[in-house]
């Protein structure tokens, strides 16, 4: 790795503190802006909310299953 990529990884690492989101390295390389990392930070806010409906969504479709049904999913794994 050269100075830029050590660096980049060091910015990556604040990033995914600060905001909770993972950034790909060339992803952060092709947009080398505030505005543009900005633009990236946000999608990648709006992709975790997505999968964090889905997952609430399942979970409550599971908490409403009888224990039969459960028993028949525990079944099928």
């Amino acid at each position: 790795m050269g100075g830029d990529s050590l660096l980049a990884t060091q910015v990556l690492s604040r990033m995914r503190s600060a905001f909770k989101v993972e950034l790909p390295m060339d992803a952060f390389f092709g947009s080398p802006t505030v505005a543009g990392q900005a633009e990236l930070v946000q999608k990648a806010g709006e992709a975790v909310a997505k999968e964090t409906e889905k997952i609430s969504r399942l979970v409550e479709q599971v908490e409403h299953l009888s224990e039969e049904e459960l028993r028949r999913l525990n079944m099928q794994i």
